[in-house]
């Protein structure tokens, strides 16, 4: 018979067949630490006009579909006094009209036109019964026919992937989120809410609202430097490509 030596490529075979291989995996993770960051509006109280956020994740990349917009919101009646109003079949995103992110070049980045309406019919179609029955309560999605912001006010937790560009399962890089600009342009009260009515008895017409404490909370990661040179010499010799889909208003 040939006499064949035995390699570590087959000895390490010969011992994984019989349950003798004792090395641990080869590490596949990149990350080196994994972070949860905040990022606070210009201002930290909103009754009109828009809300202005530029990220400041400096060389952290990001998972926009685990990252949420956080703020409290209060409806009130004419005379600014604090009522209960009903979100209707919506939810927290109907005071938000138009959303527009910006790069920090100054470069639009993404624009979605009537953004509670487009929010709304895309959860209610794409997302399970099982969603609005759980996660989407915390959004402001109630199963019953009410959907009422209690007169002090309500916090709500509004998932950033309602966003076209960071609908996306892939880590956004700091060459894209360094220094963007996220713009929230709020909406009329009368379109946001409805009268509320409890037990038959109307509450009030709301005439406004405030939004305080507005935050993004980002689901951030610092990877390795030799990956963070891989990506940087992606982006300098080839760039980096990131495609998402775009809700235009008109056709």
């Amino acid at each position: 018979q040939e006499n064949v030596s035995v390699g570590d490529s087959m000895s390490n075979a010969l011992l994984s067949v019989n349950k003798m291989l004792y090395k641990m995996p080869p590490a596949l993770g990149i990350c080196q630490r994994r972070n949860h960051r905040t990022d606070y509006f210009q201002r930290s109280s909103y009754t009109s006009g828009t809300m202005v956020l530029d990220c400041q994740l400096g060389s952290d990349f990001c998972d926009p579909r685990n990252s949420y917009i956080r703020f409290k919101l209060t409806a009130k009646d004419a005379g600014g006094a604090n009522i209960p109003a009903d979100l209707a079949s919506g939810s927290a995103v109907n005071v938000i009209n138009r959303i527009l992110v910006n790069t920090r070049t100054g470069k639009e980045l993404c624009r979605v036109e009537n953004a509670n309406l487009i929010t709304k019919f895309n959860q209610l179609y794409n997302c399970e019964e099982d969603w609005l029955r759980t996660v989407a309560r915390i959004q402001g999605y109630a199963d019953n026919t009410q959907n009422l912001t209690p007169p002090d006010g309500q916090v709500y937790v509004i998932p950033l992937s309602i966003i076209p560009c960071f609908d996306t399962d892939k880590l956004l890089p700091p060459q894209l989120m360094e220094g963007i600009r996220i713009e929230l342009f709020l909406e009329d009260a009368s379109t946001a809410f409805r009268e509320a009515l409890i037990s038959g008895v109307a509450q009030g017409v709301p005439a406004s609202y405030q939004i305080d404490n507005p935050e993004i909370h980002w689901d951030s990661f610092d990877i390795a430097d030799a990956y963070k040179r891989k990506i940087a010499q992606m982006a300098s010799s080839s760039g980096l490509s990131l495609v998402h889909k775009e809700w235009f208003h008109t056709i």
